[in-house]
């Protein structure tokens, strides 16, 4: 049987809670995202994007679903930075919105 210690420097495990809690801000930001817009649903709306297939209506809601989604990244990202805020906490997130959220449902 052998048997070793490694003593970390708190520089080291910093980073490595820094970057346990960079992942775990990005999990939660993939699963809101996916909450409302799973990826089937992100498939069928870029498809049917990309082949023109959405009205009018649908195209303002589509856009505004993908500004979202880039709200919600820059987010994450805000929140690891900041260290300390609940990323947990809905109000932590910005809200997709009633077209986004109309759009999402017939997906």
């Amino acid at each position: 049987m052998s048997f070793s210690l490694e003593i970390l420097p708190a520089t080291a495990i910093a980073d490595q809670n820094q970057a346990a809690r960079r992942a775990a801000i990005n999990a939660e930001c993939r699963r809101r995202i996916l909450a409302l817009l799973d990826q089937t649903a992100q498939l069928n709306l870029a498809a049917d994007a990309a082949a023109g297939r959405l009205h009018r209506a649908d195209k303002a809601a589509y856009r505004a679903s993908l500004a979202w989604r880039d709200a919600m990244r820059a987010r994450a990202g805000e929140l690891d930075a900041d260290g300390q805020a609940d990323f947990t906490a809905d109000a932590a997130w910005p809200a997709p919105g009633a077209p986004v959220t109309e759009l999402a449902a017939r997906f």
